[in-house]
């Protein structure tokens, strides 16, 4: 079960990153192995990449339809070539020339593809470096122009001369065994050495490789490349072969001038043949390279004999005494000290909420008076657009002006109404506020079960801010340790258990902070006893009454009789548990969260309860 802090965000660096890379966790060797991710071993260079591979590949992927279109056609002349030299009766030799002639003009495709893409992969190599995408021309890197075209010639021998073999073994087979000529021709036909997939694997092999290929000539040609590193990095998918897997194991800190080695043969980076590579190691490879520069900082013996501006300045501010910090200022004393303090605090809070009432009240005043009277503008321009729409002699300019007017006043009234409803929550914000003194560090995390879910993020965020600014510094009575909220199915009742809370997706934010309200008593014994103390105090000589008199399977549930409903809660509220726990803390809550202003005019006694316990 995943869990996170309340907030949304990720505990640890580690965990991010184990988050949004979930997928490749069903590697063998697991990714952890691969990618150590411990705090201890975490690299943020190769958590940059692994970030950024979607994107490469997605790059990668743009260039793939254009070329595999150009290749197709040159594969298909050359099956005809060869289909035309079987039926004119030519020896298995002439037929694999054949089509050996017509897949030299490969050599112009697979070019313009290591030009392009290999151009493309330099410009971002030198952004990333430099933030010039454009700054870069193809001519500037003579040692990729060079690769381009030796690596070229060499991929177009190699797939011409593995096509003219292959077929020619094909004809001598078939001579062999007295296979018809019909068949001969129909197998050469469809043969997968000209097919759409052979192009696909070419394409796919090669863009890889000048991907790789620009990018490397790019960092050689732009920086100083004896003072990086490379390590090899594969997709991390069950299609890596075993030797990349390796690589991406061992491989991890090699010089950028050295080749990395793997299975035994050796590649400038992932797609490279350059070094006498086998196909082996580079048909359909999707591995990159990652870049890291050395550290600055040389031996002490390199400094005492060739010393440079910045280990100068790094000797002097190592040698160089650090300042004693100031003492920082002992904190202010938060609280009140007496009872007359606190009295007069709440006092306070009572009278700057008369204030704030009345000014809340005349701006809804004012809105409503604005919404009434733009709607009946409305009704007014309404009638007579209307009337201006059905006339003989129909105006279309006093029709589109009253149209402009109908829709600025359907936005005022709009802009009227969502004001009031902001309005509506005003008071809540105002208690936030000036309920507690500062903000209560509650310790709280969100988690998901397999009966349903994620608990909405609002819901989570609202509850978190509002129970952290009502809590405030001096609130005593918090949970002890984590509180957990976890998420049940659908249409299920939210509840509470071993400082616990269980609430449905669809729930409101009154909902979660009323079961929240439950753990300060469940996991806090202040909390508690001042709970019972303020029922005690609140039901002295009230009788014990059936909380559900009309369904006999909840015969056992009972309340203390007190002027409840009277006073706006819910005869709930007054409810006794076995366990000790109560409904005070928890209704109080749940109604100072919906209606803040209400409860303070009608039960002023609550309110100075809840008030207490947390200043």
């Amino acid at each position: 079960m995943s869990k996170q802090s309340l907030s949304g965000k990720p505990r640890s660096v580690a965990e991010y990153v184990r988050g949004a890379f979930a997928p490749l966790a069903y590697l063998h060797p697991p990714l952890n192995e691969l990618y150590p991710l411990d705090e201890d071993d975490y690299d943020p260079h190769v958590a940059s990449v692994l970030m950024e591979f979607k994107a490469i590949e997605k790059q990668r992927r743009a260039f793939e339809a254009t070329f595999i279109r150009r290749m197709i056609p040159i594969l298909a002349r050359a099956r005809s070539a060869a289909l035309a030299d079987y039926r004119a009766g030519s020896t298995p030799l002439h037929i694999g020339r054949a089509a050996e002639r017509e897949l030299k003009k490969l050599a112009s495709v697979i070019r313009s593809l290591y030009d392009t893409v290999g151009l493309h992969f330099a410009k971002r190599a030198r952004a990333q470096v430099k933030d010039e995408f454009d700054a870069v021309e193809l001519n500037d890197m003579p040692e990729l122009v060079q690769y381009n075209k030796t690596t070229t010639a060499a991929k177009v021998t190699a797939i011409s001369t593995a096509t003219r073999d292959g077929i020619r073994r094909s004809l001598d087979r078939a001579l062999r065994d007295g296979t018809s000529s019909d068949i001969v021709a129909r197998d050469l036909k469809d043969s997968y050495k000209f097919s759409s997939r052979r192009a696909k694997l070419i394409v796919q092999t090669e863009i890889v490789a000048a991907s790789n290929a620009g990018t490397h000539f790019s960092l050689n040609k732009f920086l100083r490349a004896d003072n990086m590193t490379k390590a090899w990095l594969h997709a991390g998918d069950l299609r890596v072969r075993h030797s990349h897997i390796i690589a991406g194991t061992t491989q991890k800190k090699v010089d950028f001038d050295k080749p990395f080695e793997v299975g035994g043969a050796k590649l400038m980076f992932p797609g490279d043949s350059s070094l006498g590579a086998p196909p082996r190691e580079t048909i359909s490879c999707r591995c990159t390279v990652t870049y890291k520069r050395k550290s600055s900082r040389r031996p002490l013996s390199q400094i005492q004999t060739d010393p440079t501006i910045g280990d100068v300045a790094r000797v002097v501010s190592v040698v160089k005494p650090k300042p004693k910090p100031k003492p920082k200022p002992k904190p202010k004393p938060t609280g009140y000290a007496t009872e007359a303090e606190r009295n007069a605090a709440f006092k306070k809070l009572k009278k700057d909420y008369a204030k704030f009432k009345k000014s809340l009240a005349a701006r809804k005043k004012a809105l409503n008076v604005k919404l009434v009277q733009t709607h009946k503008d409305l009704i007014k321009v309404g009638d007579d657009l209307v009337k201006a729409q059905r006339a003989l002699l129909r105006d279309p300019a006093k029709i589109r002006a009253l149209e402009s007017q109908f829709r600025k006043l359907q936005f005022d009234a709009g802009r009227w109404s969502r004001s009031l409803r902001k309005l509506d929550t005003a008071e809540r914000g105002f208690f936030a506020k000036n309920f507690s003194q500062g903000v209560n560090k509650l310790v709280l995390e969100a988690s998901s079960s397999a009966q349903g879910g994620m608990i909405g993020s609002k819901t989570v965020k609202e509850a978190q801010t509002w129970l952290r600014k009502i809590a405030g510094k001096q609130f005593k009575h918090a949970p002890r340790g984590t509180v957990q909220v976890k998420t049940i199915g659908q249409g299920r009742r939210a509840y509470e258990l071993d400082g616990r809370v269980f609430i449905a997706p669809e729930d409101r934010t009154e909902i979660l902070i009323h079961e929240l309200g439950h753990t300060f008593e469940s996991r806090n014994k202040g909390a508690r006893d001042a709970a019972n103390a303020f029922l005690k105090k609140r039901t002295v000589g009230d009788r014990k009454v059936r909380l559900y008199p009309d369904n006999p399977d909840l015969a056992d549930e009972f309340y203390k009789e007190d002027e409840w409903v009277g006073k706006g809660h819910s005869k709930y509220a007054g409810k006794i548990y076995s366990h000790k726990g109560t409904e005070i803390t928890s209704m109080g809550l749940q109604r100072l969260y919906k209606k803040p202003g209400n409860f303070l005019e009608q039960d002023e006694e609550f309110v100075r309860y809840l008030w207490d316990l947390f200043n």
